[in-house]
Parts: structure tokens; C-alpha cells; sequence
């Protein structure tokens, strides 16, 4: 079982989003994800989500994590934790995010996009990270799908 531990060592007041002061002990292959069904579920406890993943983007400078549901025939994709948006957009149009379910938000996705099974899921999480790491740097609003 694959683990990766965050140290959490000076909070500051910043919001649970913003991963900037968390040392990641256990590196993270850019561009994949970390987690899976291999995971191990404790005696009494139980799983909210068909998998549970951290992706690294291309450029190894930020990490999400994502909570993928299956909900009758399709796969939604909560947003567990990723940087913060700084000074940027961060309105629920602009991120391509609305409420979820479960608390917290899930990737917009139209009808058309909404994936079916786990591996489409991950594309369209990936897809959504780099995009929204590159509006946070570079301040762009990308159009959701």
C-alpha cells in the first residue's frame, strides 16, 4: 500500500486549499496519480469514494487531490485539495467547479463529458489540473467542458 504523508508545519491562517505549506515526504511521479483500490480499508471503516487520488502536474510544481464517485452509470469527481487561486478568478464559473454532493466542490462537466468509467475520470481530472494551474500562474479563464 502506496502512502503519502503531509506535514502540515506552520498553518498561518492560510486556507486548507492553499498546499504551498505542506512538505510532501513521499515524492510524486509528475503527471500520474497516487492512490487506488489497493488502498487498505481499517476494520470498522469504510470508503466514500470508488478511488481516491493525487495528481502531480507536468511541471512537478503542484499537486490535487481528487475523490472519484460513481453515481449510477457515471463517475463525478470531487476536488479534495489544490493550490490556491492567489489573486486570481476564483468564482465557480471561472474554476469550472459547482457544489457536490458529498461537501466541497466537483469538476463542472456538460452531459456530453461526463465520463462513465474510473480512467476517463482521471483524464478529466488531469485535464481540469493542468488547465486550472496554468489559469492560476498565467491568470487565464479556460472554457469548461
Amino acid at each position: 500500500m502506496k502512502t503519502t504523508t503531509l506535514n502540515n508545519s506552520k498553518n498561518n491562517g492560510r486556507s486548507v486549499n492553499d498546499i504551498s505549506n505542506f512538505n510532501i515526504i513521499e515524492s510524486i511521479p509528475k503527471g500520474v496519480f497516487l492512490g487506488g483500490d489497493d488502498e487498505e480499508i481499517p476494520p470498522g471503516g469504510w470508503r466514500t469514494y470508488l478511488f481516491i487520488g493525487d495528481y502531480r502536474t507536468q511541471d512537478a510544481q503542484a499537486t490535487f487531490s481528487f475523490g472519484f464517485a460513481r453515481i449510477g452509470e457515471h463517475v463525478e469527481i470531487d476536488i479534495l485539495d489544490m493550490p490556491s487561486y492567489g489573486n486570481n478568478e476564483n468564482d465557480l464559473q471561472n474554476t469550472n467547479c459547482i457544489p457536490s454532493e458529498r461537501g466541497g466542490y466537483k469538476i463542472a462537466l456538460s452531459n456530453e463529458n461526463v465520463p462513465k468509467g474510473l480512467n476517463a475520470a482521471q483524464r478529466q481530472a488531469e485535464q481540469w489540473a493542468e488547465l486550472t494551474w496554468q489559469q492560476m500562474n498565467e491568470g487565464i479563464v479556460f472554457e469548461g467542458e
